[in-house]
């Protein structure tokens, strides 16, 4: 039997460029004059733009670059990375695309991750040479298109409940699946994405952060797959 290959896809990820109408407010121009940078090349951070985020609508789900960046530590450093083929794509809050190589060495430290996307916003790639990290001319839908043999699984506290491992062994002759986190900090996935997926499940009876999520389905998809 051929080994199974994930691809990873964290949607409405909580990561973008400041809005240009908030480049004035005082908070983003501090940051900008201690960056050394203008503020249409900085990632919103709600951390240091809370008041200005105030002016933004779907404020809550914005400015938390550091989920994106947790989930990626967790998946890129994880044995199923290291052991089995794996895809990453982040969709980000403004429906951009920009995929990941698995064999990435993704920044430990929190402000140079900032840095790093900063860089990717900026050129569309990064590095300049020989990119890792790259943007890509797809939407959401496109993407998703691609996967036709793709058993595409969307997690969701919405979804039905299940036990992940007994789920994951109940679809385990699927060699090929697609994964759906969402990487912001609250509220239910967009209607549209759940008639693309063959299943919408929730994991825990509770709502789980993104990053949690992450590490069970890696941790689940590890002993379910070693042992077969």
């Amino acid at each position: 039997m051929n080994p199974p290959h994930f691809t990873f896809v964290f949607f409405q990820s909580s990561i973008e460029t400041i809005p240009r109408k908030l480049w004035s407010f005082p908070d983003v121009i501090s940051t900008a004059r201690r960056r050394g940078k203008p503020p249409r090349e900085l990632i919103l951070d709600r951390s240091l733009h809370h008041r200005a985020m105030k002016h933004l609508t779907r404020s809550g789900m914005r400015g938390r670059p550091d989920i994106l960046h947790r989930c990626l530590l967790l998946l890129l450093d994880s044995p199923l990375n290291r052991t089995y083929t794996i895809k990453i794509y982040v969709h980000t809050i403004n429906d951009r695309v920009f995929e990941i190589n698995p064999k990435t060495r993704l920044p430990l430290n929190y402000n140079r991750f900032i840095g790093l996307m900063e860089q990717l916003f900026k050129i569309g790639h990064v590095p300049p040479e020989n990119p890792l990290i790259r943007f890509i001319d797809k939407k959401l839908p496109e993407l998703i298109g691609d996967q036709v043999d793709c058993y595409k699984i969307l997690f969701s506290s919405k979804g039905r409940s299940v036990d992940l491992m007994n789920y994951l062994r109940s679809v385990s002759e699927y060699r090929e699946f697609m994964l759906f986190i969402g990487a912001y900090p609250r509220g239910p996935p967009p209607e549209t994405l759940s008639k693309y997926c063959n299943d919408v499940i929730s994991i825990y009876p509770n709502v789980l952060s993104a990053p949690t999520v992450t590490c069970r389905i890696i941790s689940s998809l590890e002993q379910v797959f070693t042992n077969l």
